[in-house]
């Protein structure tokens, strides 16, 4: 028996600096800090492992997120204004086996696997077979990445101009990131797994005999795999954008909004030699950054026909009525291969290392012999290097287009009264190109067996899948929308709105992870309602009421001091949503409530410790 809890803890700080240094400048500068750390201890002690009390992996993972804004403003004069912003997003991530600080394999007698320092420290993982059931000691299976470290820096430069020119305001700029990701992460342990299989002490003549313990006790084990990291991978990448538009008052009825902007996300790239692994399915060579003709982004390249035009139309049509309507497009990147983490963490980089049995019944090596060195890093000077069989390795062609989405809507909005507002839209949108990893080597149907129908196994030999990057998914999304704003005395405002939508996608795109499989030969007949993102209707409530007491208000308007402090400013606001699914149930209503800033979740019929009650609707 075994028992322990879960630890996690989060301190924040933020802090703001504001400097009028004359009427026409002003500065700011703001840092965010917040630090989080989780201990997910495993269920027998730190020491002997076995099962995480909670969650995927027994693992000790401090987090610090760190952010650092400038702003500068200078006014010209009283028709052009110019905004210059830098900043920098430090988010450090490192994740371990709670037992990372232990030498506990060189101490139970398995040598060769703590090889210095908290990457291979601790304990391997095993997995004792039946006959009935298993049993996990140490952090058990490979099934979670540990450790992970994962390190990001973004160095942000902005610059906005506005200029007013009698019916137009005019406004342009640019944004300048340079992304920074330093990852380490496999999903095998780098301290070492073993298997011990009931058939090692099995009589082959006899169905069902043999014990995983007894295989255990002998030391004798079926299987062997480790992770190995040959260093730790160093990924940058540009990510750019300029635009300009015009909001231009074309008549007192009429206002249009319309502008371009220009995206570029830059291929990920590397200073390190052999710091990428691209396979090449033309030569069935992994083609390695940096070395012989093989380009820092392991060849490939930018997209740079990112145009996005944007339209904004706003048409008066009485004193209490508006017309809305907008179209526009915008790029942007989701999932893991769609920019960072995927070229880095693919064979010679990041290799398992395995060893398999001769036959079932024959151990691999007994545990006391130790386990062999990992197999050195090759990276040869040409920096082409065949892709052995059975290995992780990974496609990213040489040219692919960013993702976008484009959106429409129109809008018709009514107030009734001084306090009553009513609106109803249309709302539209069409994702294209948007990023999917198929197999490229998934045996297609047809006669015969599996490897036989494997398309790089016929050329090359290479039996495993090979995942590559493949920004040819698409989705659309329709939507009706309601929305009633009342607005009534002593500061309470209540909010109804109601959708009615459909969303149609192939579950393949961002991270939506669909619970269908797709068919990379037939990728159109996955195509249809959307589990994950489509909700056939949804009912949202909000309220927000504002304490009446401060600067303007019904009480306190001259309060001053301490009881100004204490008084004023506060606020209570309530979210209730209700959701009908594609199937036609509905989900049950979770409210949020907040209370001067702080956050709270209730769910139906349960409230949490310093949230106010609501009545459910």
């Amino acid at each position: 028996m075994g028992n322990g809890k879960v630890l996690f803890r989060t301190d924040q700080f933020d802090a703001r600096w504001d400097w009028n240094i004359s009427d026409r400048d002003k500065l700011f500068v703001r840092n965010t800090y917040l630090y989080s750390f989780l201990l997910n201890p495993p269920l027998f002690g730190i020491k002997a492992g076995g099962p995480p009390v909670g969650g995927l992996a027994s693992e000790a993972v401090p987090t610090y997120d760190d952010g650092v804004a400038l702003n500068y403003t200078h006014t010209f004069g009283p028709s052009l204004l110019a905004e210059f912003r830098g900043g920098l997003l430090r988010w450090h991530l490192l994740g371990y086996q709670t037992d990372a600080n232990l030498k506990t394999n060189d101490e139970v007698g398995i040598k060769g696997l703590n090889l210095g320092g908290k990457i291979t420290g601790g304990l391997a993982g095993f997995v004792i077979d039946g006959p009935l059931g298993n049993f996990i000691e140490g952090p058990g299976p490979n099934n979670v990445a540990l450790p992970r470290l994962d390190i990001i820096n973004i160095w942000e430069g902005v610059n906005n101009w506005t200029l007013m020119m009698g019916r137009h305001q005019f406004r342009w700029g640019t944004d300048i990131r340079r992304n920074m990701e330093d990852l380490f992460t496999i999903n095998a342990h780098t301290n070492g797994f073993f298997e011990f299989s009931q058939l090692i002490t099995a009589n082959p003549g006899v169905a069902g005999s043999g014990i995983g313990a007894a295989a255990f006790e002998l030391g004798e084990p079926s299987i062997f795999l480790r992770g190995v990291f040959n260093f730790i991978p160093h990924e940058r990448q540009w990510r750019d954008a300029f635009y300009g538009q015009d909001v231009w008052r074309v008549t007192p009825k009429l206002t249009a909004n319309y502008g371009l902007r220009w995206d570029y996300f830059g291929p990920d790239e590397t200073d390190l030699k052999g710091g990428l692994s691209n396979f090449d399915p033309k030569t069935g060579d992994l083609l390695l950054a940096n070395l012989g003709d093989v380009s820092k982004t392991a060849n490939v390249q930018g997209y740079h026909k990112g145009f996005a035009p944007r339209l904004g139309l706003a048409y008066k049509l009485t004193d209490n009525t508006v017309v809305r309507a907008g179209l526009g497009r915008s790029y942007f990147a989701t999932n893991y291969s769609s920019t960072f983490q995927q070229l880095s963490i693919e064979y010679p980089i990041a290799p398992t290392q395995s060893v398999l049995q001769p036959n079932i019944y024959q151990p691999i090596f007994p545990l006391d012999q130790g386990a062999p060195p990992p197999p050195p890093f090759n990276a040869p000077s040409s920096g082409h290097l065949k892709a052995p069989p059975g290995v992780s390795i990974f496609y990213n062609p040489p040219s692919t287009k960013t993702e976008h989405v484009d959106q429409w809507n129109l809008a018709v909005e009514r107030l009734f009264g001084r306090d009553l507002k009513v609106s109803l839209a249309y709302i539209g949108n069409k994702g294209t190109n948007l990023a999917w990893n198929p197999n490229i080597n998934a045996a297609n149907i047809g006669p015969g067996d599996i490897l036989g129908r494997r398309p790089y196994y016929q050329e090359y030999g290479l039996p495993q899948g090979i995942g590559s990057r493949c920004t040819c998914a698409d989705s659309n999304y329709n939507a009706m929308q309601f929305i009633v704003d009342k607005r009534f005395s002593s500061g309470y405002s209540i909010t109804s709105s109601f959708t009615w939508s459909k969303a149609l996608d192939h579950e393949i795109a961002g991270f939506s992870w669909g619970d269908q499989s797709t068919n990379p030969y037939d990728r159109k007949g996955s195509y249809g309602v959307g589990n994950n993102q489509d909700r056939a209707a949804v009912w949202t409530l909000t309220h927000q009421w504002q304490l009446p007491y401060g600067p303007g208000l019904r009480w306190g308007s001259a309060a001053t001091g301490a009881k100004k402090a204490l008084l004023a400013g506060w606020e209570f606001n309530g979210v209730t949503p209700t959701r009908l699914r594609p199937n036609g149930s509905t989900r049950r209503p979770s409210r949020l409530l907040s209370f001067r800033g702080k956050l709270y979740s209730a769910a139906a019929g349960v409230t949490r410790r310093g949230a106010a009650s609501v009545g459910q609707v």
